[in-house]
């Protein structure tokens, strides 16, 4: 048992413990840095006060303008667009995927035939409505995605 003690009693010697201060007495504060009196205050870094929670909620949106409007089709801008609807006479009749190329099979106008991503409506493509554009063709899930004047509209067969 007096071993115990004994082994107990041996150590390093020193130990980190908090300085304790007691009631009536100051607490030492840091040592001052080297260059500066003990009496000279420290001035504080110029920092940029962080956002409160009310101002970084106020910031960031939250919903739709529209939720019924297809994703990316309305940002909420001040000037609302309608929700876009395909033009009298267009008709979308199917894909096909031709040497690794989407394409699908369109009629307007009187015209029928076949087009690809990137295809633009005007007088050289009486396929498409003018002004009108082949965004994507998913040929996998038979879908249709054209754009026109920023807005999108996905046609599924």
């Amino acid at each position: 048992m007096v071993l115990v003690f004994l082994l107990g009693g041996c150590g390093t010697g020193s130990m980190n413990l908090p300085e304790v201060s007691l009631p009536g007495k100051k607490a030492p504060g840091p040592p001052p840095a080297p260059g500066r009196s003990a009496a000279e205050p420290l001035s504080p870094p110029d920092l940029t006060p962080m956002p409160s929670a009310g101002q970084v909620a106020s910031a960031v949106p939250v919903g739709r303008s529209d939720p019924f409007l297809p994703l990316g089709a309305n940002t909420g801008t001040a000037q609302q667009q309608a929700p876009m609807v395909l033009p009298e006479g267009f008709i979308f009749q199917g894909v096909l995927l031709a040497g690794g190329v989407p394409q699908a099979l369109v009629q307007f106008g009187g015209e029928s035939g076949a087009v690809r991503p990137g295809d633009r409506g005007g007088p050289a493509n009486p396929l498409l409505p003018p002004g009108w554009t082949v965004a994507a063709i998913d040929v996998a899930k038979g879908r249709l995605t054209l754009t026109q004047d920023g807005q999108r509209l996905v046609v599924d067969l």
